[in-house]
C-alpha cells in the first residue's frame, strides 16, 4: 500500500482499486480482494472502492454485510441486464445507476454498459468503471492542494459524474460528425448506402437519448433532494453536472432533426433523380414517335405508297425523318426542356 499523494497502486491489472485519503494523507491499493478493499472504510475521510468491472452475487453479500445495504440496492447491484438509470436515496447510502457509452467500430451503433455507484458517508464505491477515464481523478486527488483533497465523497461523486458527462461529449461529438458526414454524401454524392446508414444513426440516438434522459432525471433528484450525504457546498457542482446534460439533450435532438431533413433530403434527390430519367425517356419516345409512324406508314404490305417506287424515295424519307428529328430536339432545346 502507497502513502504518499505521488504513488500509485501496485498490480494495476487488479479488477479492484482503492484510494483513500484526506486532507494531509493518501493511500492507494490494488487489493485482490473486495473485503480488503472496504477494509479501509473509516480509516480515512474519504474511502473510494472501484471495481473495474460487474459485481458478483460474493461482491454483494460483501457490501450489504459491511454496510447493511437496504435489498433493493443488493438485488440491483448483481442485475446485469441494462436498466433505466435512477437514483435511489435511502438515507444512510445513495445508489445511482447510469449507462457508459461508446462507438462501436465503424458501424454506427453505440454499446451501453451498466455503472452501478454507491455513496454513504465516508465512502463511495463505483463499479464496472474500467473503461471510463478516470486517471485525471485520481491525479486530482493525489495532488495535496486540489478542491477535492479537501472535500467529501459527494464531491469525489460529482467529478466522477463530471468525467462520465465528458464522456457522453466525446460519443456527442462523434455522433455530431458522423451527422455531418452522412449530410455532405447526401448532398454532393446521393450514396445509395446513405438512408440504411441514416437510418442506423438515428437508432444510435434513440439510445443516446434513452441514457441521457433518465440520467438527468437522476441528477436533477441529486440537486433537489435533501440528503444528508451532500454538503450544500456540492450542490452546485451537481447542478453543473444537470446543466452539461440539458446541453447534450438539445445537441441530441438537434442532430434528429438534421438526420429527418436528411431522410427528405435524400428522397427528394432520388426523385429529381428519377425525374430526370423520366424525362429524357419522354424526350426519346416523343421524338420517335413521328418517325415510328413515318417507317409503319411506309412499311405496310401495298403495291403502290407515294415515292414508292421513286429512285430518291428511301433518301427523301430519311432526309424528312432526320428533319423532323432535328427540328424537335432544336424546340426541346430552345424550351429548355434539356
Amino acid at each position: 500500500m502507497n502513502k504518499d499523494a505521488g504513488g500509485g497502486p501496485e498490480g494495476g491489472g487488479s479488477r479492484i482499486a482503492t484510494v483513500c485519503y484526506g486532507a494531509d494523507s493518501i493511500a492507494e491499493d490494488a487489493p485482490r480482494s473486495l473485503d480488503r478493499a472496504l477494509a479501509c472504510t473509516g480509516l480515512y475521510p474519504v474511502a473510494w472502492v472501484e471495481i473495474k468491472d460487474s459485481l458478483t452475487p460474493a461482491d454483494a453479500q460483501a457490501l450489504a454485510d459491511k454496510y447493511d445495504l437496504h435489498p433493493v440496492i443488493v438485488h440491483e447491484i448483481v442485475e446485469h441486464d441494462p436498466g433505466r438509470p435512477k437514483m435511489l436515496d435511502f438515507d444512510d447510502v445513495i445508489f445511482v445507476s447510469l449507462k457508459l457509452l461508446r462507438f462501436s467500430g465503424t458501424d454506427d451503433s453505440i454499446e451501453e454498459r451498466q455503472s452501478k455507484i454507491i455513496l454513504g458517508k465516508d465512502f463511495l464505491i463505483t463499479t464496472n468503471t474500467g473503461d471510463l477515464p478516470l486517471e485525471e481523478v485520481r491525479e486530482n486527488i493525489r495532488n495535496p492542494r486540489s478542491r477535492i483533497r479537501k472535500m467529501g465523497p459527494d464531491y469525489l461523486l460529482y467529478s466522477i459524474l463530471d468525467s462520465i458527462v465528458d464522456g457522453y461529449y466525446a460519443v456527442s461529438e462523434e455522433l455530431g460528425d458522423r451527422v455531418e458526414d452522412i449530410q455532405d454524401r447526401i448532398i454532393n454524392e446521393n450514396a445509395e448506402d446513405a438512408l440504411e446508414r441514416v437510418q442506423r444513426l438515428r437508432r444510435s440516438l434513440v439510445r443516446f437519448r434513452r441514457a441521457i434522459w433518465p440520467f438527468r432525471e437522476a441528477v436533477n433528484a441529486m440537486v433537489k433532494g435533501e440528503s444528508d450525504l451532500i454538503g450544500d457546498y456540492a450542490y452546485p457542482y451537481f447542478r453543473e453536472v444537470y446543466d452539461h446534460t440539458i446541453e447534450l439533450m438539445d445537441t441530441i435532438d438537434t442532430s434528429r432533426d438534421m438526420l429527418s431533413e436528411m431522410i427528405d433530403i435524400y428522397q427528394t434527390n432520388v426523385s429529381n433523380q428519377l425525374n430526370q430519367v423520366v424525362k429524357v425517356l419522354t424526350i426519346i419516345s416523343v421524338i420517335f414517335a413521328p418517325l415510328t409512324f413515318i417507317v409503319g406508314f411506309y412499311g405496310m404490305n401495298f403495291r403502290y405508297l407515294p415515292g414508292f417506287e421513286h429512285p430518291w424515295g428511301y433518301a427523301l424519307v430519311t432526309a424528312i425523318m432526320v428533319f423532323i428529328g432535328a427540328a424537335m430536339i432544336g424546340i426541346f432545346r430552345k424550351r429548355r426542356w434539356f
